[in-house]
C-alpha cells in the first residue's frame, strides 16, 4: 500500500479526487474539518473488521497533519472490501471521527465537516451517508456516567446495573430501527455492500444484549451454579441464530466484528454450561476445541485467530501459539497475525524507556532502577482479571518485598487519575509493595502499552537485570516464580 499525507489547501480537493478516479483499486478520503491548532488526522484500513481493537494486528496506519483546515489520503492496491476508521488528536475535532466505516475499492470519498454538518460526496459517498445515519440513531453514554460506574472501582453500581437492563431493551428497538434504514439504502448500495452491513447490524443486537447480560452476571453472581446456568439460559435463547449463520456466505460472516463477539460470546456461556462445578484447566484450549468442533473452513481459522487476540489478548501459552503458527491457514492475514503475537511475546525485548508519574507526582523512569529484577503489571479498573492476577501476586510480592533486588511496578491504564486513585487505595488491583504508575489518561494510547502491542489487560512484563523481556505472562506457582526471580537477580551481569 502507498498513502499520500501531506495536507492540501481546500481549493486541490477537487483536483486531487479527480486524480485517484483513475485508481479503481485504490481508496481515497479527504475533506475539511474546523480549524484547530496542532490538527492530526490518522486513517486507519482494517482488512478483517474482527481486528480492530488490536492496532497493531493487521491494521494499516496513515497520518497527515492538517492544512488550512483539509487533508487528504490516498491508498492504493486495495482489491477487497475494508473497513476505515479516521481520527482526529483534537479534543473539538474528534466528535467528527469516523469509526469502521464499510468502504470499497474505489471509493473516493469527499468528507465536510462543520459543527452541525458532516457531509459526503463522491464515488461511494452513499454507503457512507448510510452508515452515519445508522451510527446516529445509537445512543451514546456520557462522560459523566461512564464517571460514574468506574468510580465504583469496577463494582457495578445501581445506576449502571440499570442502564445494563435498559441497554438490552433499547437495543432491541434501536436495532430492528438500524435495519429498516437500511433497507432503504438497498438499491443505492451494491449487493455485497449491503449484505454485508445487514450482517453486521442484525448481529449488533443479539451481541449487544449477551454483553449486558454477561456484565450483570459478573457484577451481581458469585455462586458458579448460579452463573452457569442463567449462561445455559443465553446459549438456548440465543444459539438459534448461529444457526441462521450457516445460511450465510462465509465470507461475509468473517468481516463482521458483530457476527465474531456475538459467535464467541454464545461459545463461552456454551462451555461454561458444560464445565459446571468442575474448574477449567485451559480455557482457550478447551473454547478452541468446542469452536472446531462448531465451525470449519475459513471461518473456523477466523474465529480461531479472532477468540485468541481479543478475548485471551494474546494470553495464550507458548505451545499453543506454535500450534497455531505451524497450522495452515487459508487467509494469509491470519497466519500473519499469529507471528505478530508471537513477536510481542518474545524474549529479548529492551525495556521502553518509560518516565510516568506516581501517586504522589513524582516521576518515576526506567533508568531509576539499574541493575534491578523488573516485574511489570498492567491493569485498568474494572478489570476482573486484574483483580485475580494481583490476588496471585500478594503473596509473591509480601515474600519478596525486602529483597531490594526485585522491583514491582504496577502500570495503570484508566483515563482518569481520580478513578486509578480510587481503586489503587481498595487494595484490589494493586498493593503499597508496588510502585504504581499512571499513563496519564492516556490508556492503551501511552507508547508503553503500545510499545509491547498491549490492547488488553492484564498483562506482566518480567525484565531481567539489563532490563531485557525474559517472561510475558508467565504461568508459574507462588513458590516456582519466587525461585525463578531470585534466580534472576543472582544472576546479575558483572
Amino acid at each position: 500500500m502507498t498513502s499520500y499525507r501531506k495536507g492540501l489547501p481546500l481549493i486541490f480537493l477537487v483536483f486531487w479526487q479527480t486524480v485517484a478516479l483513475c485508481d479503481a483499486r485504490g481508496f481515497t478520503l479527504c475533506g475539511t474539518i474546523p480549524i484547530a491548532a496542532g490538527e492530526v488526522a490518522t486513517l486507519y484500513i482494517y482488512p478483517e473488521f474482527c481486528f480492530r481493537q488490536l492496532e497493531p494486528y493487521g491494521a494499516a496506519r496513515y497520518v497527515d497533519t492538517v492544512q488550512h483546515g483539509s487533508f487528504a489520503f490516498h491508498v492504493s492496491d486495495i482489491t477487497q472490501r475494508f473497513y476505515i476508521r479516521l481520527v482526529f488528536s483534537s479534543q473539538e475535532n474528534r466528535k467528527h471521527s469516523l469509526q469502521f466505516y464499510l468502504a470499497e475499492p474505489g471509493d473516493d470519498i469527499l468528507l465536510t465537516v462543520s459543527d452541525s454538518i458532516t457531509a459526503f460526496t463522491g464515488l461511494g459517498a452513499e454507503g457512507f451517508r448510510c452508515q452515519y445515519r445508522l451510527n446516529r440513531m445509537v445512543p451514546v453514554l456520557t462522560d459523566a456516567h461512564r464517571a460514574s460506574i468506574r468510580s465504583e472501582g469496577g463494582r457495578l453500581s445501581p445506576t449502571d446495573s440499570l442502564v445494563q437492563i435498559v441497554s438490552a431493551v433499547v437495543a432491541d428497538s434501536v436495532g430492528k430501527a438500524q435495519l429498516a434504514l437500511l433497507n432503504t439504502y438497498r438499491d443505492s448500495l451494491s449487493h455485497d455492500s449491503y449484505t454485508q452491513l445487514y450482517i453486521d447490524y442484525t448481529f449488533k443486537l443479539p451481541a449487544k444484549q449477551v454483553k449486558a447480560l454477561n456484565t450483570l452476571l459478573s457484577g451481581f453472581v458469585s455462586d458458579r451454579a448460579t452463573k452457569n446456568w442463567i449462561h445455559g439460559i443465553i446459549y438456548r435463547f440465543w444459539l438459534p441464530r448461529l444457526g441462521y449463520a450457516a445460511g450465510v456466505e462465509g465470507p461475509l460472516l468473517v468481516k463482521s466484528s458483530s457476527f465474531t463477539d456475538f459467535a464467541l460470546q454464545i461459545l463461552y456461556s456454551q462451555h461454561l454450561v458444560t464445565l459446571g462445578n468442575r474448574e477449567s484447566t485451559d480455557v482457550f484450549a478447551e473454547m478452541k476445541a468446542r469452536l472446531d468442533a462448531t465451525f470449519t473452513g475459513y471461518l473456523q481459522e477466523h474465529l480461531l485467530v479472532a477468540l485468541m487476540v481479543r478475548y485471551f489478548k494474546g494470553n495464550v501459552n507458548t505451545g499453543l501459539l506454535t500450534g497455531l503458527r505451524a497450522k495452515s491457514f487459508k487467509n494469509p492475514a491470519h497466519t500473519l497475525i499469529v507471528y505478530q503475537v508471537m513477536a510481542a511475546k518474545a524474549t529479548g525485548q529492551p525495556a521502553y524507556p518509560f518516565a510516568l508519574t506516581d501517586q504522589h507526582g513524582t516521576l518515576v523512569r526506567l533508568d531509576d532502577f539499574a541493575r534491578k529484577v523488573l516485574v511489570l503489571d498492567f491493569w485498568f479498573t474494572g478489570c476482573i482479571w486484574c483483580k485475580a492476577l494481583e490476588k496471585k501476586m500478594k503473596p509473591i510480592k509480601a515474600a519478596l518485598h525486602a529483597d531490594s533486588r526485585i522491583i514491582f511496578l504496577s502500570v495503570n491504564l484508566d483515563k482518569d487519575r481520580d478513578i486509578w486513585l480510587r481503586s489503587m487505595s481498595r487494595d484490589e488491583y494493586t498493593d503499597r509493595m508496588a510502585i504504581n504508575l499512571f499513563t496519564e489518561g492516556l490508556g492503551f494510547r501511552h507508547p508503553f502499552p503500545a510499545y509491547y502491542g498491549f490492547m488488553g489487560a492484564p498483562q506482566q512484563l518480567i525484565f531481567d537485570t539489563n532490563h531485557e523481556l525474559v517472561s510475558h505472562n508467565a504461568d508459574f506457582d507462588e513458590t516456582e516464580f519466587i525461585d525463578y526471580l531470585k534466580g534472576l537477580a543472582q544472576r546479575a551481569s558483572p
